[in-house]
Order: structure tokens, then C-alpha cells, then sequence
């Protein structure tokens, strides 16, 4: 058995080692999803046996190691980082409303209020309704919010149109 130092020294190379990096970069060019995969993959790695990592390690198979790793992220039909990258993300314009922006660059003076009455509004949505809020902002779909909180597809919809109607009302109001 290793001691804890070594594991830790193990990773410590690993992490800094370029081929490590390589060997990510070949699965995607996404820099976010490189680092996201790099996280997920250190996390498996902190998991298993210090006799394994090191006898990897020292027997250099732990890049063929870390490759199969990530192939199986990829190739999983039920791993969060395979549905991340079978569903990409979305930008936050596009799930909250374009129309709840628009007129940003036009108008420099209601730009600040519009600002202002966007964080106030949201910050006083519910507690239920600013999660399903932030699920919308991470580019979460109904279906996957559904999934998150278990409530059904239909009621997350009407949610969702309920809050933008509110949000797109209120924000405006006082401009």
C-alpha cells in the first residue's frame, strides 16, 4: 500500500502532464467541456486504489488508463457528462427570452434600469420558481429540469411561461 503522499503526487503529475491534456483534447474541442471532462475524470481517479494508480503509474499504462475512461464517458448512454455533450449547452438569451433583452444596445439610458429591474424581479421570484429559473439559465430542458425535480413535463412548461410573462411584465413596468 501507497502512502497518501504518493497518491497525491500521482494526480499532482498527472493533472500537470501535457499527454494527459492530449489525451482529452482528442475526445473534444470544447475548452469547457476539456476542463469539465478533466474534473470528472481526476474525481474516477481520486476514487480508485492506491495500489492500482501507482501499479498503472509505474507501469506507464495509466494514459491508456485515463483514455478508456474518458471513452466510456462518452460512449454511456447514462453518464452526466455524455448527456452533456450529446445536449449541448444552450445560451441563457436563448432560454430565458430574447424579447426579455431586447433594446439593451439601443437604449444606453434604460439600459441601467432595465438592469436594475432584472435583478430585482428575478430576486424576488419564489423559491420554487427561481430553481426552475435556474435551471433555465444553466440551459437545462424541460425535459431534464422534469428529471431534476420530478415534477412532470406539462407543469415545467407552464412554469416556465408563467415566470418569462411575469419576469418580461414586471422587468418593463417601471421603464
Amino acid at each position: 500500500m501507497i502512502n497518501h503522499e504518493t497518491k497525491h503526487s500521482i494526480l499532482g503529475k498527472l493533472f500537470l502532464d501535457p499527454e494527459t491534456d492530449k489525451t482529452i483534447a482528442s475526445f473534444t474541442t470544447d475548452r469547457y467541456y476539456r476542463e469539465e471532462l478533466k474534473q470528472e475524470l481526476f474525481v474516477i481517479l481520486c476514487k480508485k486504489k492506491d495500489s492500482q494508480l501507482l501499479n498503472l503509474f509505474q507501469k506507464k499504462k495509466i494514459h491508456a488508463y485515463i483514455a478508456g475512461i474518458i471513452a466510456r464517458m462518452f460512449n454511456s448512454k447514462t453518464h452526466d457528462f455524455s448527456k452533456k455533450i450529446k445536449k449541448p449547452r444552450q445560451t441563457t438569451i436563448d432560454h430565458v427570452g430574447i424579447d426579455l433583452m431586447e433594446n439593451i444596445v439601443d437604449r444606453d439610458d434604460n439600459h441601467h434600469k432595465l438592469m436594475e429591474n432584472t435583478i430585482r424581479e428575478v430576486s424576488k421570484l419564489s423559491v420554487p420558481d427561481r430553481i426552475i429559473f435556474d435551471f433555465m439559465l444553466e440551459g437545462l430542458t424541460i425535459k431534464d429540469i422534469s428529471q431534476e425535480t420530478g415534477i412532470n413535463r406539462s407543469y415545467i412548461s407552464q412554469m416556465i411561461t408563467r415566470i418569462r410573462t411575469e419576469l418580461k411584465y414586471n422587468i418593463r413596468k417601471d421603464l
